[in-house]
């Protein structure tokens, strides 16, 4: 093949900017499609429709493509679509305290239910008192109390009979009961029981011994007449808790009837508050104020309702960008707080993660964030493998002292995870992690050029209209979009292909604006747009001259 000489002309394409069919671009609309990007919308679009498992989406692509814009304006409309995902809330579990329960309400309903739970126990605190306190209880009480009083009384009485039968005397002491023996009407004396003979001393004796056993089957008889009667008060009280409680329970079980998790964990309240009845009674009164308001503070705390996830603002599903993926903020965190010199946690003291924000929607990730971040990696691949996120306590990975550590019950995960990072990163991946392609199955490759068509050119002049519209610039001439059509042939450097570097052109947009400014100029020239790329050629070609000037001077040479 021949070799041709080319002159210095035929190194740029040329436009002749009076056949755009413009003046300036006020008289153009913003563009609202997306220039050159067909394979990779097709495989964003693949990703987000297909709904099997392992169908999340590594982007790739050169940056400054805006590919990170695109993305995010692709989600919203998707995430428009749908429909808004439930608010989760995590509650207190009545039969095993370290494993907070999961419960799922519809979106907004998460704080409502806070607030009716919250108005329950304040209202029970009320009524249990009151009910308590009611004349009709105490007359109960009081008949309860005499009747075991009144058969205490016969037991006693029938024991005492039974001793001056034998000639002797009891005597309540605070062991139990002292016999004495009985002659003549006046208590026995030691020193007279000594001089009594020994068939009276031996009399005395054995009757004093059947009395003994007399004494002991009375008390058993007592104890348990003790036992049955505190029984009678102790289901006295459950009935009047259960009636107070289950009316007040039983109302909000209606609105939540749909919600069988919802049900049954106010069946475990209703349960609780009537099994601690005593507590809403008089546990917070009396002496030690301070130490007693500590306790109700604790103790109330089960009765509380943590709204990790609230969508009540939301409108179709969420769209989550999260720019710094450490483990507590991607996966959510456990937190302590501080009690006699140690820490303690509790579940109204756990927090989501970007992962079950997104949840129902769409999560972005920075790879290179992901992965300087220890365990980040890992654990998204294992809560999208299990659909399933289980918050977890993060010193226990760091190999740090846990104390009073908890295990919430997983939440289950139903969402689109994008992951956003270099080619390289994506190829590493594939190559050394097995599991990486089975849970990101779609791959959405952005380009960095697309042809240079009359279509793609007018695309060009409005992405300016809509950067000019956005960044509020004024408006550009003809000239100057054909130079940064110009500029966009250089950065691609081809004369046939436009550059898709579109956070290079907005920033010479921005700067060309400025030149204008600068000369106090109400459009934006060919000459401000040249002026623009002057002056950011001069702020980068250091290195260029340094090696011009050192040809020049003949200490590099150029071997041809």
């Amino acid at each position: 093949m021949a070799i041709t000489e080319l002159s210095a002309s035929k190194l740029r394409r040329h436009f002749n900017a009076k056949t755009f069919p413009f003046k300036t671009t006020d008289e153009l609309t913003p563009l609202d499609s997306i220039i050159g990007q067909d394979r990779a919308l097709k495989a964003l679009q693949l990703g987000l429709e297909m709904d099997a498992s392992g169908y999340n989406i590594f982007i790739t692509g050169s940056p400054e493509t805006g590919k990170t814009s695109i993305i995010e304006n692709t989600l919203q409309r998707y995430a428009a679509k749908r429909n808004t995902p439930n608010d989760w809330c995590y509650v207190y579990n009545f039969g095993e305290q370290d494993v907070p329960r999961a419960l799922s309400l519809p979106a907004g309903k998460g704080k409502v239910f806070r607030r009716h739970i919250a108005d329950l126990i304040n209202t029970l605190e009320i009524e249990i008192r009151r009910a308590f306190g009611s004349e009709h209880y105490e007359n109960q009480k009081s008949a309860i109390m005499n009747q075991l009083n009144q058969q205490k009384r016969q037991m006693l009485q029938e024991l005492e009979e039974k001793a001056i039968e034998l000639s002797l005397k009891i005597q309540p002491t605070s062991m139990g009961f002292q016999t004495i023996p009985i002659k003549d009407g006046e208590p026995l004396t030691q020193e007279a029981f000594q001089g009594l003979s020994k068939a009276e001393r031996e009399d005395i004796t054995q009757k004093v011994q059947k009395m003994e056993v007399e004494i002991s089957e009375t008390l058993r008889n007592l104890a348990r007449l003790e036992m049955r009667f505190q029984k009678s008060l102790q289901q006295l009280d459950k009935d009047v808790a259960s009636f107070v409680v289950e009316q007040y329970v039983n109302e909000i079980k209606e609105t939540y009837k749909k919600h069988r998790q919802v049900t049954a964990y106010l069946e475990d309240v209703c349960k609780d508050v009537v099994a601690n009845s005593a507590n809403f009674i008089d546990g917070f009164q009396g002496e030690g104020g301070e130490e007693n308001l500590a306790f109700k503070k604790s103790f109330m705390k089960r009765y509380q309702v943590n709204v990790v996830v609230d969508n009540s603002q939301l409108k179709g599903a969420p769209v989550i960008y999260e720019t710094n993926p450490t483990f507590t903020n991607l996966i959510g965190r456990i937190e302590k707080y501080p009690v006699q010199g140690s820490y303690v946690t509790d579940f109204t003291m756990i927090k989501a993660g970007s992962l079950l924000k997104a949840n129902g929607g769409y999560l972005m990730i920075d790879a290179i964030e992901m992965l300087r971040n220890p365990f980040v990696y890992d654990a998204l691949k294992r809560s999208l493998k299990n659909k399933q996120l289980r918050i977890e306590d993060a010193s226990e990975l760091y190999g740090t002292l846990s104390v009073a550590s908890l295990k919430p019950e997983p939440i289950p995960l139903d969402l689109k995870v994008l992951v956003i990072g270099w080619s390289r990163i994506y190829h590493e991946l594939s190559r050394y992690d097995e599991t990486f392609t089975k849970i990101f199955k779609i791959r959405a490759d952005f380009d960095y050029e697309t042809d240079s068509t009359p279509t793609s050119v007018m695309q060009y002049a409005q992405f300016i209209k809509r950067v000019i519209d956005q960044e509020k610039l004024p408006p550009f001439t003809r000239e100057a979009v054909e130079e940064i059509v110009q500029y966009g042939h250089r950065l691609a450097g081809e004369q046939e292909k436009l550059s898709l570097r579109f956070g290079q052109i907005v920033k010479m947009l921005q700067q060309s604006a400025f030149w204008a400014g600068k000369q106090k100029a109400k459009m934006v020239d060919g000459k401000h747009v040249l002026k623009a790329i002057i002056e950011f050629e001069n702020r980068h070609n250091m290195i260029q001259e340094k090696i011009l000037e050192a040809i020049k001077r003949n200490r590099k040479k150029i071997v041809v």
